[in-house]
């Protein structure tokens, strides 16, 4: 007898239950060849069944899976009520084996059968999934070549993807799909996960079309993004920070992998938040959560801030741009002089792009302190909002216009007229999302460099958008009514929760990591932390 450790999955049906093979096959219908129903019903005759679950009336004998393709079967009812029939993956999931569940926990020298120390339970309809840490007394052999049991990999694609939809996708691309060639071909396959996400979420996504869309990263986001925030009073951590600033806070930013809260506000304080201090079984643990303070450096309103791993940018009315280490007690590394409020930020290495009141965008090249700033001047009134990635820089102004600045040719590549001031930007994934004075948010195609619009939507804001963001799992917005929505990452995208917690406008969110803050003027900011 061998002892084995690691993971492994257990599926148990409750109570009567009857599924053939038949009806596995109305119950799913992929639309790519390669998941074609008539490629796997070779080999079985027409009136043939296969039997899924076994169910017996006695406390001692195993329930095994059969298949029997010489003589015609049919599906066998669980006819007892008290007895849970489990499907066991071996540890390789290259085999399984059914066993009844008291046999499993009553007995302490089980052949063939794991004995459970650790798991974790997540009950679907009638259908359970367990999640084992641990296993012992366990014939790994024994369970993978005896005569009562199957290999995992010559069971229907169908079959498999059924089993597949009571998984997270996450355990699907890092665990299920790691197993074997078989299996990585079936769920490497973007057809699987197109049609996972279309039968969840039908609206057009993504909302516009890219080459080489990630899309198993994409359901995994998704299927994050729908846990965490139909329902954040159970699926997050709700913190109000009060401490350390005495004025409304006009920008937050998350940083070092949702581990740090770095805020600015008007009374010209800079503070850090240690989130991994937060316990939400200690209630005066939020006095320990600020780590620094610092009123002098700055000497107006610091009003954007960007960072690339420990280094933090910070913009401010007394227009210099400043760049700290949080790893060395937040030491100011350098400096830049500007000629106006710094209103946006964005940093990636060596490059920085600051938008400015005095209708300027300064470029800068953060290893150099000394040398001369690149300025561009393509907007009539102040900007207020700057985004960027490896090929344009883009920027949204007072003057109702976005300009699209191409890095590779060093010149304007394109000026969008719109109907209102662009408060924010989110660009990346192919989309640009901007939010505007009258509360709408609009949506325009990227992914060509084209920059054209798409549509522009109404989510429910009374005034303007003061921020938005967008990743692959949904989209944030932030507004002068005070309050958050949180909307689908789709072409429609509806509102899938509104947060109502500050009693004041709001001037900008952050969203990273599974980490959310919001910033108020009502001199408080706002987290949500993943449970």
């Amino acid at each position: 007898m061998e002892t084995a450790s690691g993971n492994i999955t257990s599926f148990s049906v409750e109570g009567n239950h009857e599924l053939s093979f038949h009806d596995l096959k109305n119950e799913i219908s992929p639309t790519d060849p390669i998941y074609s129903k008539q490629s796997y019903l070779d080999g079985f005759q027409e009136d043939t069944d296969m039997t899924l679950l076994a169910g017996k009336t006695t406390d001692t004998q195993d329930i095994d899976f059969v298949t029997d393709d010489a003589n015609v079967t049919t599906s066998v009812n669980c006819y007892c009520k008290e007895v849970r029939t489990h499907l066991t993956m071996s540890e390789n999931l290259q085999a399984f084996h059914l066993h009844e569940v008291e046999k499993v926990y009553d007995s302490n020298n089980v052949d063939g059968c794991y004995l459970n120390t650790e798991k974790e339970t997540i009950n679907i309809g009638n259908i359970c999934i367990e999640h084992e840490e641990q296993f012992h007394s366990a014939d790994v052999n024994e369970v993978s070549t005896g005569e009562n049991c199957s290999n995992l990999v010559s069971l229907p694609a169908e079959l498999l993807i059924l089993i597949s939809t009571y998984l997270d996708s996450k355990t699907i691309v890092k665990s299920l799909s790691c197993v074997c060639r078989y299996f990585y071909e079936l769920f490497s396959a973007d057809i699987y996960w197109k049609t996972r996400i279309s039968q969840r979420w039908p609206k057009k996504y993504p909302p516009v079309d890219v080459d080489d869309f990630k899309w198993h990263q994409g359901c995994m986001e998704r299927e994050e993004f729908c846990r965490m925030w139909s329902n954040p009073e159970t699926q997050t951590h709700h913190i109000m920070l009060k401490e350390g600033f005495f004025a409304p806070v006009d920008v937050v930013h998350i940083m070092k992998h949702g581990k740090l809260l770095a805020s600015g506000s008007r009374d010209r304080y800079l503070n850090l938040f240690d989130l991994d201090k937060f316990d939400p079984e200690k209630p005066d643990c939020l006095k320990d959560v600020k780590v620094h303070t610092d009123s002098k450096t700055h000497k107006g309103w610091v009003w954007s801030m960007a960072s690339v791993d420990n280094i933090l940018a910070t913009g401010s009315w007394d227009t210099y741009l400043r760049l700290f280490d949080v790893d060395a007690s937040c030491q100011e590394m350098s400096r830049f002089k500007c000629k106006s409020a710094l209103l946006g930020l964005y940093m990636e290495p060596n490059f920085i792009a600051a938008a400015g009141y005095d209708k300027k965008l300064y470029l800068i090249d953060p290893r150099a302190p000394g040398a001369e700033m690149t300025i561009k001047r393509y907007h009539k009134q102040p900007i207020l909002c700057v985004a960027a990635d490896k090929n344009y820089v883009i920027t949204g102004s007072e003057d109702k216009t976005i300009c699209i600045y191409d890095r590779r040719t060093g010149s304007l590549q394109q000026r969008l007229e719109v109907n209102s001031f662009v408060m924010d930007l989110s660009f990346g994934h192919g989309q640009l999302w901007f939010g505007d004075k009258e509360g709408k948010i609009h949506l325009l195609d990227a992914s060509k460099g084209l920059f054209e619009k798409i549509q522009s939507y109404d989510v429910g804001h009374a005034e303007k958008v003061t921020g938005i963001q967008h990743t692959l799992g949904g989209i944030f917005t932030c507004s002068t009514d005070g309050n958050i929505k949180i909307l689908e990452p789709s072409l429609d995208p509806g509102v899938v929760h509104t947060l109502s917690v500050h009693t004041g406008p709001l001037c900008d969110i952050c969203y990273k990591d599974n980490v959310l803050a919001s910033a108020g003027s009502d001199i408080a900011i706002g987290v949500w932390i993943k449970r």
